[in-house]
């Protein structure tokens, strides 16, 4: 089913092309105009709300500070919200429905067929977040000409979008249905955000190293460094950059061993 042409000329899909990617571009939400139209609009609404509160808090009581921490938060808590979301029920829909024979059946890898899905998720999560650019423009222009906001921002965002769709990939997966790994998912996506921000409130009883060493996981802790009014004291300027790295090597580690557990239910299957 993947491996064919669904328009009306019903021509072969170029084994150049990835025909899983394909495939889930037809999909029900990433092939519905419609959805992707409402979904990208109401973002980009909220996006505008946002800035206009942005312009107006410097002159406010709300403060410069205070304005630009709820736009980190917001730019990075739209992909928490939205990322873990996209695939966490790709992989466990095609165990439960039998396509996976098909796949088995095909040219098609355990690992193409995992990057497939990776492909068509991040292509979606691509419209939200640029919802979010012209935030980061904005904050980047508005920082007293400091500048230095924009690529950090992107990578934040690109990595942390990377890595909730490798892990909603990884459980859906490893999870029967699509429900459990969409609760996995956003458990996981919580934990790295809400969770480790928890360690603030034993600041007290935890030294800087250990809350440090917690906090690198945290792409939300990274943004509010990249403010240079939070976290200052015991972050460095290039913090987010650990994040960056953290959240690739996690979602490389979370790819490989969601295509180790697809070659695996290929493998049963052919049994």
């Amino acid at each position: 089913m993947f491996i064919f042409d669904t328009s009306a000329t019903k021509r072969l899909i170029p084994m150049l092309i990835n025909p899983v990617f394909m495939a889930e571009l037809r999909s029900k939400t990433l092939g519905n105009p419609r959805f992707l139209l409402w979904t990208f609009s109401t973002c980009n609404a909220i996006s505008i709300v946002l800035l206009i509160v942005l312009s107006s808090g410097y002159a406010t009581h709300l403060g410069q500070n205070s304005v630009e921490y709820g736009a980190v938060i917001y730019q990075l808590g739209l992909t928490v919200l939205i990322a873990p979301g996209v695939c966490a029920s790709s992989i466990s829909e095609d165990v439960n429905s039998g396509n996976l024979l098909f796949i088995r059946m095909s040219r098609i890898g355990a690992f193409r067929y995992v990057m497939g899905k990776l492909y068509a998720g991040f292509i979606y999560i691509f419209f939200i977040m640029a919802c979010s650019i012209p935030v980061i423009f904005s904050l980047n222009f508005l920082q007293d000409g400091r500048g230095g906001n924009l690529l950090p921002m992107i990578w934040l965002l690109a990595s942390t979008s990377l890595c909730f769709i490798c892990a909603s990939l990884f459980f859906s997966s490893i999870s029967k249905t699509s429900a459990g790994a969409t609760a996995a998912s956003y458990i996981f996506a919580f934990t790295i955000t809400l969770g480790t921000l928890s360690v603030l409130l034993f600041a007290d009883k935890l030294g800087e190293e250990l809350m440090r060493n917690i906090l690198m996981i945290n792409p939300v802790a990274g943004g509010l460094r990249n403010t240079d009014r939070m976290f200052t004291d015991f972050l460095e300027g290039s913090f987010w950059q650990i994040n960056v790295v953290f959240l690739i090597a996690t979602s490389a580690l979370l790819s490989i061993l969601g295509a180790m557990k697809v070659g695996r239910l290929m493998s049963r299957r052919k049994a």
